[in-house]
């Protein structure tokens, strides 16, 4: 197989999984993930706390695949460390007592957006800055989702998939 068709179908499964839970959920609209518009928010602190959560995410992915790799139980150690850290501050963002699965949803948007920014960044690096504008659109879209879902459940809303809307 040509590196430019693999390279495609890893996009592709990429891009195709984050739609299909953003497809699942939302039923193809970001905005009925929360009450809130995320357009009308000030989303600074909450922004930078997404990004922060999203990054944890990510090296929360790097120590597990580590951690199976190399078999160093240090590994293991810091991705402990991370997940807690990940979990304080994702209580920040969504209540204990959020309706459902939302405190897992809003977790696994986070995770597709900072996946969609690294698909991004890596076909920046081949020179394909053009392509990488749809991912770092899609991880923001994803990102004022998650905005928009926290500020629902902060604000004692319901949210329309855990609704079953």
């Amino acid at each position: 197989m040509k590196k430019d068709t693999k390279d495609w179908l890893v996009l592709g499964g990429v891009a195709l999984g984050a739609y299909a839970l953003m497809k699942f959920l939302a039923t193809g609209s970001l905005r009925g993930l929360g009450d809130a518009d995320p357009d009308k928010l000030d989303i600074g602190k909450t922004s930078d706390l997404c990004d922060s959560v999203s990054h944890l995410l990510a090296l929360e992915d790097h120590l597990t695949s580590s951690a199976g790799k190399t078999g160093d139980p240090k590994f293991v150690a810091a991705l402990d460390g991370a997940r807690k850290m990940r979990r304080e501050m994702m209580a920040k963002l969504v209540p204990e007592n959020a309706q459902g699965e939302l405190w897992c949803i809003v977790k696994h948007v986070l995770a597709s957006s900072i996946h969609a920014r690294e698909v991004g960044d890596k076909l920046v690096a081949e020179g394909r800055a053009e392509e990488a504008q749809q991912f770092y659109a899609q991880s923001e879209e994803l990102k004022k989702s998650a905005i928009a879902m926290s500020a629902t459940a902060k604000a004692g809303g319901q949210c329309p998939v855990c609704r079953g809307g």
